[in-house]
């Protein structure tokens, strides 16, 4: 889990009173952890209106680095506020690895790179002799 937050543009036509948007989450990779689980808390998320720049003035500051390219005259950003925007709207737990379990994980990836590794390699053999019919063994 990426605790450093990422940002996710979307174009929404909004249309009634209320407006609800729901963003799958990629909840893997995280640090070990000897519970087996890890807890990130979700924060509301900021959100921007973009309109055209005669209605309101043009606000850069607030909008996140990512999408700076798409700030130019003729829009303004203007920031929604909302009167809980640093308090928690909720709490996901995450399954994540145990740290007594990393030496048997790290020996079941080396061995299943090398039988990969085995296996490609006979099969390139395999090939080649089939395409190099001179090659092959001699009678």
């Amino acid at each position: 889990m990426d605790l450093e937050g990422s940002s996710l543009m979307l174009n929404v036509a909004h249309s009634g009173a209320d407006l609800d948007i729901q963003v799958p989450f990629h909840l893997r990779y995280g640090e070990l952890s000897s519970s087996g689980h890890a807890s990130a808390d979700i924060l509301m998320p900021d959100a921007f209106f973009s309109c055209p720049s005669s209605i309101a003035p043009v606000v850069s500051s607030a909008w996140p680095s990512e999408f700076s390219f798409l700030i130019n005259d003729s829009k303004a950003i203007i920031p929604v506020r909302s009167e809980s925007t640093t308090s928690s709207v909720g709490r996901v737990s995450v399954p994540v690895g145990k740290p007594e379990d990393l030496a048997l994980v790290e020996i079941g990836t080396a061995l299943t790179i090398l039988v990969s590794f085995c296996y490609l390699a006979y099969s390139f053999y395999r090939t080649w002799c089939r395409l190099n019919p001179s090659h092959s063994k001699s009678e």
